[in-house]
């Protein structure tokens, strides 16, 4: 009996081990821009596909609002000026993209999560 169980369970984790995983960079995202202040972005995540930080408050306005599924835009200097407040957007995440522009020094809050980004059509 034992023997049978641990057979079972060996052949669950090789099944599991050889199932092929999607990563972040193969999937499509679809978001919003909440912001983008002085070289700071931020985007909301909507849809089936969702990525960033849950319960973040933005304080930068009068009023306070609670966001889920935020994250600060890594690279706002490859995307330029195609980053409008409240555009829906869709996007990939990158890595390895480097911020090579003049980066505006005003304290902005933004979410801890940060990541790269492309946007796709």
């Amino acid at each position: 009996m034992n023997r049978l169980l641990v057979m079972v369970f060996v052949s669950l984790v090789f099944t599991n081990l050889s199932c092929k995983k999607t990563s972040n960079a193969d999937v499509t995202y679809k978001g919003v821009v909440l912001f983008n202040i002085c070289s700071h972005a931020v985007v909301q995540t909507i849809g089936a596909n969702l990525i960033g930080e849950n319960h973040w408050a933005e304080t930068n306005t009068t009023t306070s609002h609670i966001y889920d599924h935020v994250f600060n835009v890594q690279n706002t200097c490859q995307l330029g000026d195609s980053l409008i407040t409240g555009d829906t957007i869709m996007f990939k995440i990158r890595t390895n993209l480097v911020q090579d522009c003049n980066y505006c020094m005003l304290y902005v809050e933004t979410p801890n999560t940060n990541y790269a980004i492309q946007l796709v059509n």
